[in-house]
C-alpha cells in the first residue's frame, strides 16, 4: 500500500466504479432485449394456442373408435361370411389383448426354457439391440434373464 499515494486510490476507485456502472448499463440493456424479445415469442405462442385449439386423442379412445369400426363394418359381397367373422375374431382378440400366441412359437420358448418374464426381457433385449442403444443397459438386461 505504500507505493500508491492517496489520490492513486482515489482515481483507481473511481475507475472501478465507472466500470461496474458501464457493466450494469451494459447487462440492464441485455436484459431488456432479451425480455423484449420473449415477451413477443410467448405473444405468438399465445396468439397460435388460441389460434388453433385442438384435441389428441388418446389410445383408448382409438381403440374405443376401432372396436366401433369393426362392429359397423359391413360383410362384402364378394367374400365369404366365414372369413370376415375369422377377421372380426382376429380383431377383437388383438383389440382385447388376449391374443395368443401360435403353437409353434409356445413350443419353442418352452423348449428353450423361457417363461414368460424372460420373454419380455429378450423382446425388449432385441429392440434395444436393433435400435443400437446403449450395450451397458443391453449387458444389464442379459443379466437379468440368467
Amino acid at each position: 500500500m505504500s507505493d500508491y499515494s492517496y489520490s492513486d486510490i482515489i482515481k483507481m476507485q473511481n475507475n472501478a466504479m465507472r466500470r461496474v456502472e458501464e457493466m450494469n448499463s451494459r447487462a440492464n440493456n441485455v436484459i431488456k432485449h432479451a425480455n423484449s424479445a420473449l415477451t413477443s415469442a410467448t405473444q405468438k405462442d399465445n396468439a397460435r394456442k388460441l389460434e388453433k385449439p385442438y384435441h389428441v386423442p388418446m389410445p383408448d379412445d382409438y381403440i374405443r373408435d376401432l372396436r366401433e369400426y369393426a362392429k359397423k363394418a359391413a360383410i362384402s359381397p364378394y367374400e365369404p361370411e366365414h372369413k370376415n367373422n375369422s377377421l372380426q375374431r382376429t380383431l377383437n382378440s388383438l383389440v382385447s389383448g388376449s391374443a395368443n400366441l401360435p403353437k409353434s412359437i409356445k413350443n419353442v420358448l418352452s423348449d428353450l426354457n423361457i417363461d414368460s418374464d424372460r420373454a419380455l426381457l429378450l423382446s425388449l433385449i432385441l429392440l434395444l439391440a436393433e435400435e443400437k442403444s446403449d450395450e451397458v443397459l443391453i449387458i444389464a438386461l442379459l443379466y437379468m434373464m440368467i
